[in-house]
């Protein structure tokens, strides 16, 4: 008797162990995901808990995670069968099998799952989802069709990004469709088209990358520096030299850009400056010439203000940005020669409005001409 109590007891305590174990993968599963964005370690700790207990753990949401992040991964699409013949009324884990059949070769299945998805992008009101012979799950309130929206964009950017995991050219012509169809669903989702510009370009589809990185930009002005000047490349090759030589300007004014990144665009502007893209304007070649001194590259500096001058005798910034730029070369001289003609011809607040203080002042605190730039200073702009 004694023996077949110990017995009933082991067991017992192996149950409960189990469903306690569940509920602690559970949560470690979520914390993973939600605190250190491993979602890797996330997912085997989901799949770890519907082991040990799946009774004791929100097993739905356990299934829509691991499908959220996992799908594209080996064996997911498994799990999500599974997950849908538990939860056949779910509209999350519908979406997600609608948006994977999406992505699947051309057939019936997937031009009817992109139909429905369809319904969600154009904005309906109403919506009908279904899979298979399942009775269809309607959504009508707009705020959940919104969030579904959103939802799906962001499972298209994930499935992606594990199709495009191997890196080989057959993994990345598989997550490019679904980078694309995120960015339907979404426009405005920056990581995605950062991930799709750089697919692209790992694909040898650099004219692809370059377009979708100008679309991106075009879409949102205040997205990451690699695209904007990813979209500067694109407006420059495509004869658009002037916007291009804004947008690039303006990404070097950011505090996170990669000194690689810079020499990139210094390059480009020495493309430029040689006509590689036809004529380019006074004001480009001003915008070029400041990045270029800025960037340490004085010599070229002095080329793109003197273009600048050809184009527009008139022009004040390029003017004393010459006067500038002969300085940091050390042609002391005629920098102070410019710099005369030039207060004496504009006037000393004009030229202190078109950046001839600010030049100067900035030549000092990098160290270079210090004595000269100074000098300067005192002579035409003094200390009152």
């Amino acid at each position: 008797m004694y023996g077949v109590v110990l017995t009933v007891i082991c067991i017992s305590s192996s149950y409960y162990l189990k469903q306690s174990e569940a509920v602690s993968l559970y949560a470690s599963g979520r914390n993973y995901v939600g605190r250190t964005g491993d979602s890797e370690t996330g997912i085997r700790q989901f799949k770890r808990a519907i082991e040990r207990g799946r009774t004791r753990i929100d097993l739905e949401d356990a299934y829509e995670r691991i499908c959220y992040m996992g799908m594209g991964r080996e064996g997911t699409e498994g799990i999500l069968d599974e997950a849908l013949a538990a939860f056949p009324a779910s509209p999350q884990l519908t979406i997600y099998k609608l948006a994977f059949d999406s992505l699947k070769p051309d057939s019936v299945l997937s031009r009817r799952a992109r139909e429905q998805l369809e319904a969600f992008r154009e904005g309906e009101s109403r919506v009908s989802i279904g899979v298979g012979w399942r009775s269809p799950i309607v959504l009508t309130d707009q705020e959940n069709i919104q969030a579904a929206r959103r939802d799906i964009a962001a499972f298209y950017h994930n499935v992606a990004i594990n199709l495009g995991a191997g890196m080989s050219l057959d993994d990345l012509e598989r997550a490019i469709p679904a980078l694309r169809l995120s960015l339907e669903f979404d426009p405005d989702r920056t990581a995605t088209s950062e991930s799709l510009v750089s697919a692209l370009i790992s694909a040898g589809r650099a004219t692809e990358a370059l377009q979708a990185a100008l679309e991106a930009v075009e879409r949102n002005p205040h997205a990451p520096i690699g695209l904007q000047l990813a979209a500067s490349f694109a407006l420059v090759a495509s004869g658009r030299a002037e916007e291009g030589t804004v947008l690039s300007h303006q990404a070097l004014q950011g505090d996170d850009v990669m000194e690689a990144q810079r020499e990139t665009v210094l390059q480009i502007y020495g493309d430029l400056l040689k006509g590689a893209y036809g004529e380019v304007s006074s004001s480009a070649c001003v915008r070029m010439g400041m990045d270029l001194l800025n960037g340490g590259r004085a010599e070229e500096a002095v080329r793109a203000f003197r273009q600048a001058l050809e184009r527009d005798a008139e022009n004040r910034r390029a003017h004393f940005g010459l006067g500038l730029a002969l300085l940091a070369q050390g042609q002391v001289e005629e920098a102070e020669g410019l710099y005369a003609e030039g207060v004496a011809r504009f006037g000393a607040a004009a030229a202190k409005e078109s950046g001839a203080v600010e030049g100067v002042r900035n030549l000092i605190a990098r160290g270079i001409q210090v004595e000269a730039a100074r000098r300067m200073l005192a002579t035409h702009w003094p200390e009152r």
